[in-house]
């Protein structure tokens, strides 16, 4: 015993055959000689407390705490490593462990199997996966056959998950390595189940169970040696990109669609050895697809530069026609010739569906123009350029010249914005004998506007005016007007409701009965200057007393009179004139004619 109260005592303690070293008052050192000579502390033992391993009188490195112990610094195992597990159970058999931490052996050995396995396992641990826990080992459910490789495992410890954790699997037996996802496990064997996620191959293969995400505007998807190939979304649009100068982006399928977003519409279709198809708006046909003999087009083509037929018009390739637009107003077809001398010869077929009926009905070739039958339509025009000359004529002497069936017309326009100028038709003799001729005089000043003359022409002389008609529709003769043999008439005119139109005619009928009030109006009137007269003949049947007529008031009667009223079951003839536009009218009466 050693101090005043005997704090220190070594003695031997017979009933456990022990040495015992008992210190009744503060800590216990052990100490060991520093390297000279000096006292250097290796152990110190806390009364009622922790106790401490130092390294060189440094530390502790190693201190004894109420639920265990604490490391200060690095901790080196050759060997096996138990941490909180019964020390009779964690063996080789049992167990296997390398290093277990907060677990229930029992319970671990029967959930995995190890069967001699060597892992790590972090947090607690039970059958349930009702804990959250994290294992490092090198094999992973042995009765599934999986023998060999490295394991990374976590469990979330959710029990009613249907994914309750996670696996990171290098495997032996082909270098892969393998990221699955592991639902609960059996209930009577405690086996974890896997589902692969993503298996990246030895040679640099993955593959992925479910979908791919890039979920940054700044993230891309590369590809090639140099990263040429790139995917990625731009923050508006979607892109696939080759970033090389030269290559190309090819798409390998023996059937492609492009389709829109909603997989309702077909946008672009290709078949291998077969078409190739553009649709428009959903449409089930194809606006525009290739054929084994070119391309259709299903509805109109429009083009905003010229539309080239078997070459192009930029290099007049030989034998080719063309569509096209030239300048700031000349829409054209373009038909070239076989070589630099040689102009091309453009025609224009109707045929039958079976290609029978061949022959051309229009043929243009060395600026003129041939026409297979008769020449039909409203209007054709002929220019003849600046002094050249247009002809009809027959195909011999004495043969006509028709404008086509009854309705159609020939008619001649001088199409020139100069006054006073002319186009003349000629007599078929060509020699100017006698022959009449017709003018068609355009002057065209900015104020006036054209007018038609009629004119004759004596041997060798000059043209003089016989009818002259002005835009006003006014015909003015030269000479005196007359008519021989036939006299001149003019079509009756029937009055719709109270409406005389004055320019219909100069003879007008209406029919009435009893109790009609008959108020009449004039339109259509002709101009002040020009003389105007009219008949109107009104026919009357029924009881004169119960029907009244009522003239405009521009109408008067002889004597300053009163207009007459109606008899019974008689016609009245009426006679009016006006040379003022209408502004007064004198009027007649024939009275009394029997119906």
């Amino acid at each position: 015993m050693f101090g005043t109260g005997a704090d220190l005592q070594l003695y031997h303690e017979n009933s456990g055959n022990n040495g015992m070293i008992f210190n009744k008052t503060g800590d216990l050192y052990i100490q060991g000689n520093d390297g000279s000579d000096a006292a250097q502390t290796a152990i110190q033992i806390h009364s009622n407390g922790a106790v401490d391993l130092k390294y060189a009188g440094a530390g502790p490195k190693l201190s004894t705490t109420a639920s265990g112990a604490k490391v200060t610094g690095k901790l080196e195992v050759d060997g096996r490593l138990g941490i909180g597990a019964d020390s009779t159970t964690v063996d080789s058999t049992a167990l296997g462990a390398a290093l277990v931490v907060n677990q229930d052996p029992v319970d671990r050995a029967a959930y995995y199997s190890p069967d001699g396995s060597y892992y790590a396992a972090f947090g607690t641990v039970d059958d349930t996966h009702t804990k959250a826990w994290i294992s490092i080992d090198s094999a992973y459910n042995k009765s599934s056959a999986v023998s060999a490789g490295i394991f990374l495992r976590a469990y979330h410890g959710d029990a009613n998950s249907s994914n309750c954790g996670y696996t990171i699997k290098n495997l032996k037996s082909d270098n892969s390595l393998v990221f699955s996802s592991v639902v609960t496990g059996e209930s009577t064997s405690h086996k974890a189940v896997e589902s692969e996620k993503v298996r990246f191959a030895a040679n640099g293969n993955a593959t992925f169970a479910g979908s791919v995400y890039v979920s940054s505007d700044s993230n891309k998807i590369y590809a090639g040696a140099e990263n040429e190939m790139q995917v990625f979304h731009s923050g508006t649009d979607s892109v696939i990109k080759d970033t090389r100068n030269a290559g190309s982006i090819k798409l390998q399928a023996d059937n492609f669609s492009v389709i829109d977003k909603d997989a309702g519409q077909t946008l672009l279709s290709a078949v291998v050895d077969g078409s190739t198809k553009l649709f428009w708006g959903g449409a089930t046909n194809p606006k525009f697809e290739t054929t084994s003999t070119g391309a259709k087009v299903t509805g109109r083509l429009d083009t905003t530069g010229a539309a080239h037929i078997g070459g192009q018009n930029t290099v007049h390739a030989a034998n080719t026609l063309a569509l096209g637009h030239e300048g700031s107003s000349k829409s054209q077809i373009r038909a070239y010739g076989a070589d630099a001398s040689t102009k091309g010869i453009l025609e224009f077929k109707f045929t039958t569906s079976d290609g029978s009926a061949n022959d051309p009905d229009i043929t243009f070739s060395g600026g003129g123009a041939t026409f297979g039958g008769a020449m039909n339509g409203t209007t054709a025009t002929f220019n003849t350029g600046t002094a050249g000359t247009f002809k009809i004529q027959g195909t011999s002497t004495g043969t006509n010249v028709n404008t086509g069936d009854a309705g159609t017309y020939l008619q001649l326009r001088n199409l020139s914005t100069n006054a006073n100028t002319f186009t003349v038709l000629q007599g078929a003799d060509g020699s100017g004998q006698g022959t009449s001729q017709i003018a068609f005089v355009n002057l065209v000043d900015g104020t006036n506007q054209g007018q038609m003359v009629f004119s004759t022409r004596p041997a060798n002389g000059s043209m003089t005016s016989a009818l002259t008609i002005n835009s006003t529709q006014k015909a003015s003769f030269a000479g005196a007007v007359s008519v021989a043999q036939k006299p001149v008439t003019q079509t009756k005119t029937d009055i719709s409701a109270s409406e005389i139109d004055c320019s219909t005619g100069n003879y007008f009928y209406k029919a009435i009965t009893t109790g009609e009030a008959l108020v009449l109006t004039f339109t259509g009137l002709p101009s002040s200057g020009e003389a105007y007269g009219m008949i109107v003949e009104i026919k009357f049947s029924g009881d004169a007393s119960q029907t009244t007529i009522q003239w405009p008031t521009s109408v008067t009667w002889a004597d300053g009179g009163s207009a007459p009223t109606f008899t019974e079951d008689k016609t009245q003839v009426y006679s009016l004139i006006t040379h003022d536009g209408g502004t007064k009218w004198r009027a007649s009466h024939l009275k009394d004619y029997t119906n």
